[in-house]
């Protein structure tokens, strides 16, 4: 029997997530003895130890490298103990065994030097021979894959917009002239012509280019391969478009859906029959586009949106949290045509009243705990008004950069509104950029709630809708989810179809009459 004595060093990074290499601390001393045998012996029982814990630390390398994927270093430290342990103790028990025969001497400085290369190759065959089966190796990735399916998916970075499922757009095909057009007034009469353009022009493989004369396209979005801001009013691309049919002024294509594709909804009794091209929330070519637009927006219009959405993303982190958008368009004492069109006019206090009412009850239904209300509105006081009247542990969510409304009015209204004139240019871009970031953030909640109708909170409802995510519109005091709206498409229901054509008819017609003075208005002005 030898008498000897071991030290074995490990070491560990600053943060404690990665083993490094076994190394020996010190040489390992052996007593000298009268025969070469317990040297021998020594030996033998130093790679065995070594190799003992070279594989647990295999083991426990794997371990910790799945435990890291997932955050779970405080498992990790876990069964790294228990390990080490395991480990330690067989150690303990041959070193017990050594120190029962170990002699008093101490003194006895003349030894034998086993050197680390020595160490070192022993523990490469040791390591062969303990090897783990491709069996066990496979069981040992299964589990962590397991488990890291089982693991909560990471916090959302802030700046990072909700996935919208979407099918591909169509691919370009560069001989083709390319679509143009143009637009006027608000934000949401723009989208609601370009869009649907913009979708016709991709189903036919073609290019658009938009053309606004006074707040440039390209300050709000960036050019992809689908849509750029490239080109003038009657330029030579311009012409060839006209020549071509292929020039779209400020409305949107018949048959941009395609011919025979267009759905119709059998009445609702809310706002949602105001909408006069419903099929607008449930073409996949449209959200395919609005992604690609919303994707697409300029660095002036996210530093408008990215504070909102930072705050949205924080909110659904939480299980128990639920996010709740809405847009309350009131006009803001606006003069002109939204001043004729009293069937637009509202009473704010009972729509805020009830839109509130509307939220608290989903999100009881939603057993949830808490709530963040994100509100635009063209009206300054809204928002504060939701402020002071939602639950008292709710969240207001509040941008970090806006723009001051008008005293009276839009910036962007009806065509020849002298409203934005006091701004200068760089001011209406702003103002603009503003309502985009608007207009794509009410997208983004968990429920939208549509109290009136208004062609600005039309994209909010379609990427709402396509996240399988729930949109209400108001019917009085109450409001129905869209969700169990009936729609078809042309000629599924012949006789449901003929009394939607009627009614829709009738509809523009009352759009068009103003009620008191019986002044027609424009498709323009609508």
């Amino acid at each position: 029997k030898h008498k000897g004595q071991v030290t074995i060093a490990t070491a560990t990074t600053s943060q404690g997530s990665e083993r490094l290499p076994m190394s020996v601390r010190r040489p390992v001393s052996v007593r000298r003895n009268s025969s070469f045998k317990p040297i021998v012996h020594f030996l033998v029982l130093c790679i065995l130890s070594v190799a003992t814990i070279f594989q647990s630390n295999v083991v426990i390398t794997r371990v910790r490298n799945a435990a890291k994927i997932h955050g779970q270093l405080a498992t990790d430290d876990a069964v790294y103990d228990d390990t080490v342990i395991n480990a330690e103790s067989k150690l303990q028990t041959s070193d017990t065994h050594d120190d029962e025969e170990e002699d008093d001497d101490e003194d006895d400085k003349d030894a034998a030097i086993v050197s680390e290369d020595d160490v070192k190759a022993g523990g490469e065959k040791a390591r062969e021979e303990l090897k783990p089966s491709p069996i066990a190796a496979e069981e040992t990735n299964k589990d962590a894959d397991e488990d890291m399916e089982a693991t909560a998916s990471p916090p959302l970075d802030p700046k990072t917009a909700p996935i919208v499922p979407i099918i591909p757009l169509n691919p370009i095909n560069g001989s083709l002239s390319a679509v143009y057009t143009d637009g006027c007034c608000g934000i949401g009469h723009r989208l609601g012509r370009v869009v649907p353009t913009l979708v016709w022009a991709n189903r036919m493989g073609r290019k658009a280019h938009v053309v606004w004369i006074d707040i440039p396209w390209g300050a709000l979005f960036n050019d992809t391969e689908y849509v750029s801001s490239e080109g003038e009013m009657r330029d030579a691309g311009w012409n060839e478009a006209e020549k071509q049919e292929l020039l779209v002024r400020n409305e949107a294509p018949k048959h941009w859906a395609g011919e025979g594709n267009e759905k119709r909804y059998e009445s609702t009794g809310t706002v949602f029959d105001r909408y006069d091209i419903p099929q607008v929330f449930d073409d996949e070519l449209m959200t395919s586009m609005l992604v690609s637009m919303r994707d697409s927006l300029s660095p002036l219009v996210r530093s408008y949106l990215d504070s909102v959405r930072a705050q949205l993303n924080k909110a659904t982190d939480s299980n128990d949290h639920v996010t709740l958008c809405t847009h309350v368009r009131q006009g803001n004492n606006e003069t002109g045509d939204w001043e004729d069109k009293t069937w637009r006019h509202i009473d704010v206090k009972a729509v805020l009243n009830s839109t509130r009412s509307a939220m608290e009850s989903f999100v009881r239904s939603s057993n949830a705990t808490m709530a963040s209300v994100y509100v635009a509105s063209d009206n300054a006081e809204v928002r504060p008004w939701f402020g002071a009247n939602i639950p008292k542990h709710w969240n207001l969510v509040q941008p970090e950069k806006f723009m001051p409304k008008p005293e009276n009015g839009v910036w962007f209204g009806e065509w020849g509104s002298k409203t934005s004139d006091v701004l200068n240019q760089t001011m209406k871009i702003e103002a603009m950029a503003e309502a985009t970031a608007e207009v794509f953030v009410l997208g983004e909640c968990d429920a939208l709630f549509i109290p009136n109708y208004s062609s600005f909170s039309q994209p909010s409802i379609v990427l709402t809708n396509a996240r399988k995510k729930h949109v209400f519109f108001r019917s009085g005091t109450e409001f129905k989810e869209m969700s169990t709206f009936k729609g078809f498409r042309d000629g599924q229901n012949t006789e449901v179809d003929g009394q939607a054509e009627i009614r829709q008819m009738r509809y523009r017609r009352r759009l068009m009459s103003d009620e008191n003075s019986g002044r027609v208005i424009c498709d323009e002005e609508l």
